[in-house]
């Protein structure tokens, strides 16, 4: 009941918000606001009262169905994204910032049927950054950055990223502490290929918090220490909560606990979530600076620094952040460098010195060492000037700040509330303010089946997953897949046993390294993987080639050069999957010239490149010996390395041909371009044996309709039949083998009998 109670009160704001958006009496701030709030709750894109208010009571009108709440009373439906769109629009007309920026997010993705206009978004972005919207001005200085809609320009981009990151170091400054920074990828593959098992890693969270709860009942020191840093940054699934950390690093800290004493020394000079109070807090940094605490002597340092509850002391402020800086604490690095920064401390400023405190502390992850290092960068503060460095510093500040936060959101929407239509428009809303890992989450929920319009499909669930290609439709026969040979079609049904071998061989491949095609024709995720890939991701980068080698999206069909170019851009980045892609390519001439050595080269550095590579190599290197083979023996190719037979039965074969021998150069011709007379080849072998030679048996009749038949089949195709030959002529001879040592066998016993008993004549 009282959940019902909590709902009729949320239907009571919305009823009030949409008259406060309506009534054209009030301000337009206080009406875009109105609009703008109830198009958030319209939208529901992050985990809200209505979800958790349903799982607590799920009688009469409310119920709780896939992850998010269903209101049979349709006249107050709490999911309303069409109106959502109308509110957010209205707030854009009343000059929101906020529902500027949505909008603008709208119309760059075209989501939620909104219909992509780059003008109107660039439009929405801009009126949004200039009132003070921290998202727009990462959205405008991401765009800028890449040229994306907007001109490549780095003054304007690093001008947008500036004012972001001000804004996010200003709120680190402020709270002590920045938001917690996960950034998790989304992958079936590492969890389950079930649509429950994403909830796997919350379970994992779960039981490693309980542990450490139940350890420091017990007063394990570690388990405190642990739960303190859970709570202090929201770690684990748990949400930030400064109270719950300080109980538990007072216990920590009273134990002696060097880490516990310095952080809730910290706390306590910054009043987080304790009342302020700077003699315990100089207790705690000395305690923790006895105990050779690097945090501890930082801590110390601050106080001396400005004199809190001690007689200021500029100089041992600055051994103390010496001392701990030599330790390696990043804090410590970064109070040194801005000590030279501002001449604090000593008689004048050491630029060139604050640069080099600054840059190790950037390489140890600090958020406010990385602006300081930009704004030097930027107006060439004992460095030159600088715009790309600067701006690539400002864009990891501002992406640090609040809108971080959207990342974790998201994540849990995914993996705890099973809401993928909500994560994937927070993913699509994060990928336009340049988080790379938003850009390739969003592509992977379109390419295995979101709708980026409204409507989603559950990944592992009823959504189309990784199959096996004869479970695919087939490309185009100019994709010169082997697959195809072996499809259940092409056979009536059953496969015959040599071959379903070889294609039990080629699903074990498959599950390794496999170049497949992605199950959604999605050209937008496309547009999200080539943006993942400008910043370096490798992974986009190898689909962006599979999308061109199966010609996916709007494309008119594949693009094998394009799918080459990419996958070799990959393969720079030691990708061992782009490598074997590229193997293959070069192997079956596809996209790229047809070239035995370097897809032997290819197959080799990918099995270098990653050791779970080892066994489709392997596989690999077969079937490329094997098709070396038959290229020497049908076009008359190079056997140089090949065995002797190979020559032999190129002759053969270019004898059924009415073809002279091939000379086994470095190239041959093709025996189309070569054919001779049979009378030719019937006057050559009596030449041959009038010199004394032994000319070729003739074969019979069903070897040559055999072999007459090969010439009919594509290249792959014949490659596994030889194949599968080859496999029973293996049995074969070692069942021969194994009958001939069986009777050597029976004849040495029969031997020894004789001995053992002798015959009487």
């Amino acid at each position: 009941m009282a959940a019902r109670a909590k709902a009729q009160s949320v239907l009571e704001t919305t009823r009030i918000l949409e008259q406060t958006a309506s009534d054209t009496s009030l301000p337009a701030a206080v009406r875009g606001a109105a609009a703008t709030e109830l198009a958030i709750a319209y939208e529901n894109v992050w985990p809200s009262y209505a979800t958790k208010s349903a799982q607590e009571d799920q009688s009469g009108p409310w119920k709780l169905a896939t992850g998010r709440i269903v209101i049979s009373d349709a006249d107050h439906p709490l999911l309303n994204r069409t109106r959502a769109v109308e509110l957010y629009e209205l707030g854009a007309e009343l000059g929101n910032e906020t529902a500027q920026f949505r909008m603008g997010t709208l119309y760059a993705s075209g989501a939620l049927g909104v219909e992509q206009d780059q003008v109107k978004m660039a439009l929405h972005y801009y009126f949004a950054a200039v009132g003070g919207s921290i998202h727009a001005q990462m959205a405008l200085g991401f765009r800028h950055s890449i040229g994306l809609g907007v001109p490549r320009d780095c003054k304007t981009a690093v001008l947008y990223y500036e004012l972001a990151a001000n804004t996010a170091a200003d709120q680190i400054e402020r709270d002590g502490v920045g938001p917690l920074n996960e950034r998790e990828r989304l992958s079936l593959d590492q969890k389950s290929h079930s649509y429950t098992g994403r909830r796997a890693v919350r379970s994992e969270d779960e039981e490693i918090v309980d542990y450490y709860k139940h350890a420091a009942e017990k007063g394990d020191l570690a388990a405190l220490v642990a739960l303190g840093q859970i709570y202090f940054y929201g770690a684990r699934g748990v949400e930030r909560d400064h109270e719950t950390a300080a109980m538990f690093f007072r216990r920590a800290a009273a134990s002696g606990d060097p880490l516990a004493q310095a952080t809730l020394g910290h706390m306590l000079v910054k009043g987080m979530a304790v009342e302020r109070d700077l003699k315990a807090a100089y207790e705690n940094f000395s305690a923790a600076a006895e105990a050779h605490s690097a945090a501890g002597k930082n801590g110390l340092g601050y106080m001396y620094l400005y004199g809190l509850h001690v007689k200021q002391d500029r100089s041992r402020a600055t051994k103390l952040f010496d001392e701990a800086a030599e330790m390696g604490n990043a804090e410590a690095l970064y109070n040194a460098g801005a000590l030279f920064a501002t001449g604090t401390g000593s008689s004048r400023r050491n630029y060139p010195m604050a640069l080099n405190y600054f840059q190790v502390a950037v390489q140890k992850g600090h958020t406010l060492a990385m602006h300081k290092l930009a704004q030097m960068n930027l107006h060439g503060i004992g460095t030159p000037r600088q715009c790309e460095n600067a701006m690539h510093l400002f864009k990891a500040v501002a992406e640090r700040g609040e809108p971080v936060q959207l990342l974790s959101r998201a994540f849990v929407l995914w993996n705890s509330y099973d809401d993928i239509d909500s994560a994937l428009h927070i993913y699509l809303v994060a990928s336009e303010l340049g988080y790379e890992v938003a850009q390739s989450n969003a592509a992977w929920l379109l390419d295995y089946g979101a709708d980026i319009r409204g409507s989603v499909q559950r990944p592992g669930a009823s959504s189309p997953v990784k199959q096996s290609p004869s479970a695919q439709q087939s490309p185009s026969a100019t994709s010169g897949k082997v697959d195809d040979f072996f499809s259940a079609g092409s056979h009536g049904g059953v496969l015959p046993f040599p071959l379903s071998v070889i294609q039990d061989i080629i699903d074990i491949v498959d599950q390794f390294l496999r170049l497949k095609e992605p199950s959604n024709r999605s050209l937008d995720a496309l547009r999200l993987y080539e943006l993942a890939a400008e910043q370096e991701n490798v992974d986009a980068r190898l689909k962006i080639g599979d999308y061109y080698y199966y010609g996916l999206g709007v494309m008119d069909g594949p693009d094998f050069e394009l799918a080459a170019f990419h996958y070799k851009l990959a393969s720079k980045r030691r990708n061992a999957q782009a490598m074997f892609n590229l193997g293959f390519m070069h192997q079956h001439g596809i996209g790229l010239d047809r070239d035995f050595h370097l897809a032997k080269r290819y197959y080799d550095l990918a099995e270098s490149a990653d050791a779970d590579a080892k066994i489709p190599v392997s596989l690999a290197l077969s079937g490329l010996w094997m098709h070396r083979i038959y290229r020497a023996i049908v076009f008359g190719e190079s056997s140089t390395n090949l065995p002797a037979v190979v020559s032999t039965l190129a002759r053969w074969y270019a004898f059924l041909q009415g073809s002279p021998a091939p000379h086994h150069g470095a190239s041959s011709a093709s025996p189309d371009t070569a054919e001779v007379s049979a009378s030719t080849s019937s006057s050559s072998s009596q030449q041959a044996a009038q010199n004394g030679e032994t000319p070729a048996a003739p074969l019979s009749s069903q070897a040559f309709d055999a072999l007459a038949t090969l010439a009919e089949f594509e290249d792959d195709t014949v490659v596994a039949i030889v194949l599968s030959i080859l496999l029973v002529i293996v049995l074969m001879l070692r069942s021969r083998d194994q009958q001939r040592r069986a009777l050597h066998r029976r004849l040495r016993q029969a031997a020894a009998a004789s001995v053992q008993h002798p015959h009487q004549d």
